[in-house]
């Protein structure tokens, strides 16, 4: 492939990345756990690999799309469905957390990191506070 041809490769599947997702989904806000405000536990095993959802159209302007993801109950992995959602006012939310601990003893330990709503704003007490969970878009408006 020449020089020319495999720029113009590049140009074209470039062009087709930025137009994928451009919708102008609107998604919930999010961040990092605050450092010492991620409960572990240890797990068996890693995860399944994300679903694939369709979010459709939001259903009300004040409506954001908050991913799915596989949490961890009793003893396996349960999908937790993404969903239509009008967050907390002033907070964020901080996704799974999955890691490895590794001990040279032992030979390593899965953790997992539930999914949390947390306050907006540096590293305050006050901003590592958990928010209320966010209102599901099926229900109806207050403003």
């Amino acid at each position: 492939m020449t020089g020319r041809r495999a720029a113009g490769w590049v140009g074209a599947l470039a062009g087709v990345g930025l137009g994928c997702g451009s919708g102008g989904l609107r998604t919930v806000p999010t961040g990092e756990h605050p450092q010492d405000r991620t409960n572990l536990v240890p797990v068996d095993f890693p995860p399944p690999p994300a679903k694939v959802e369709e979010t459709g159209v939001a259903p009300r302007p004040d409506c954001a799309w908050q991913d799915g993801h596989w949490s961890w109950i009793g003893r396996r992995w349960e999908w937790v469905e993404g969903a239509w959602v009008v967050p907390p006012s002033g907070c964020y939310y901080a996704s799974e957390v999955i890691m490895v601990w590794v001990s040279s003893d032992s030979g390593g330990v899965l953790y997992y990191g539930k999914p949390q709503w947390y306050r907006k704003g540096g590293g305050s007490k006050q901003s590592q506070a958990s928010c209320p969970q966010p209102v599901a878009c099926d229900t109806p408006s207050t403003s």
